[in-house]
């Protein structure tokens, strides 16, 4: 599927790579290393580009691979529920992938919060 936006933010530690497809909008996002500060800004900025380059009523799936995320600010989850929680009318089906048992309580209480039910949290 042809790529309608794509993030490459690479920090010294680590990495956020996400690319939004055309076609039944689908995200596709991976996480490494050590999360920053700025790599969390410009996630939300590629997010709000993102959700700004959808149709009206149009709703994307997600695929998210976060297992090789090692460590993130702490603000990250409060900031990420926020966003969700405005934008959760856009959020189709989706998998998220998490590589540790505190990322997955984390990530399920992220969704939880936002009210976000159709995104499946699995072990990788």
């Amino acid at each position: 599927m042809p790529v309608r936006l794509e993030l490459d933010f690479h920090a010294s530690r680590g990495r956020i790579q996400a690319v939004l497809r055309e076609g039944p909008a689908l995200l596709e996002i991976t996480m490494q290393g050590i999360g920053t500060d700025a790599g969390l800004e410009a996630f939300l900025d590629f997010l709000d580009r993102a959700d700004a380059s959808l149709a009206p009523g149009e709703t994307v799936r997600v695929q998210a691979d976060i297992s090789a995320l090692t460590r993130a600010p702490l603000r990250t989850p409060l900031s990420l529920g926020r966003w969700l929680l405005a934008h959760r009318h856009r959020l189709g089906q989706g998998t998220v992938v998490v590589g540790s048992a505190t990322l997955r309580a984390i990530s399920e209480a992220v969704f939880h919060i936002a009210g976000v039910q159709s995104v499946q949290i699995v072990s990788g």
